[in-house]
């Protein structure tokens, strides 16, 4: 799973799901809707079958997206 620590903004909001906003509208409409599926805790099984893509590339594409973020909250200074 991918993990976001709690960090409040200065209105109150999540920073970090502010920021996992940005990012994840930066994916393309396949990587979005595999990123909403996981995080909905849909199994690799459902979302392929949602998807109509294999399981293991379920898989691949999913731990494709979760480096690409950490990478970019890596790169956040102020987190």
């Amino acid at each position: 799973m991918f993990y976001l620590p709690n960090v409040e903004h200065h209105d109150g909001t999540d920073k970090k799901l502010l920021l996992l906003q940005q990012f994840s509208n930066e994916l393309k409409e396949l990587g979005r809707a595999l990123l909403l599926l996981y995080l909905d805790e849909k199994s690799h099984k459902e979302i392929a079958a949602i998807m109509e893509i294999l399981p293991t590339n379920v898989s691949t594409k999913i731990g494709r997206i979760k480096e690409a973020l950490e990478l970019k909250f890596s790169q956040v200074k102020d987190l």
